[in-house]
């Protein structure tokens, strides 16, 4: 099983900036659910998850409780959020289907303002070649960035984005394949400017679904 990545920075202070605190992915191909896992001690409460799916036979929600959709679209991608109470998670499943590639991919943050968690609306795009997230227009300074994407083909090695971290996999299925990517950043300033983040640079051309999420961070609202 694959594990999340800890950061060794756990502490939360009123005027720190907002923290990646996880990053990983966890894959099944032909089982019936996908489960990203970090364990305990990882999460506290009002950290903020961020889980995405891609499944070649169709996306369903997942069955960890407490999740909200946030973006649904056909095969590709679906994204689900969750703040975290005082008893956090430690992974979260989504159900899968036999002999079809499942992948899920999860970000977690820390110092995410639990009032307005979205700064604005996301933005989505639908379309081929090579998968790229589109723009976005913070409305306060310092957010972190969030972008996904999805598609129901295989490609082993999406790349990087330009000043983006993140994380990807993908499913071989007996019928059906599946990809995903999460990756993010972190705004310095930004407020009222387009943020249009660079596209992945190894994703072959292909059917996608792309999402872009801006996440309003304490630092923004308290500076």
């Amino acid at each position: 099983m694959l594990t999340f990545q800890r950061n060794p920075r756990r502490g939360v202070t009123k005027r720190s900036t907002a923290q990646l605190v996880l990053a990983q992915v966890g894959q099944s191909t032909g089982s019936p659910a996908a489960t990203a896992t970090w364990g305990p001690d990882y999460l506290q409460a009002n950290d903020l998850v961020l889980a995405a799916m891609a499944c070649g036979a169709g996306l369903s929600a997942p069955t960890t409780s407490g999740y909200t959709g946030l973006y649904t679209s056909g095969l590709r991608l679906g994204l689900y959020w969750k703040l975290m109470g005082t008893t956090p998670d430690q992974s979260v499943s989504f159900p899968g289907t036999i002999n079809s590639g499942t992948v899920v991919a999860a970000l977690g943050y820390r110092g995410i303002d639990p009032a307005i968690i979205f700064d604005v609306a996301l933005t989505s795009v639908a379309t081929s070649g090579s998968p790229n997230a589109p723009a976005i227009t913070p409305a306060t300074d310092d957010c972190y960035i969030a972008i996904f994407a999805g598609s129901n083909g295989l490609d082993a090695s999406v790349g990087n984005v330009t000043n983006y971290v993140g994380i990807q996999n993908s499913a071989d299925g007996a019928t059906a394949d599946a990809t995903i990517a999460a990756f993010t950043t972190k705004l310095s300033g930004g407020a009222g400017a387009s943020h249009d983040p660079p596209a992945w640079d190894a994703w072959a051309s292909t059917n996608y679904n792309a999402v872009t999420v801006a996440l309003r961070s304490l630092q923004g609202i308290w500076d």
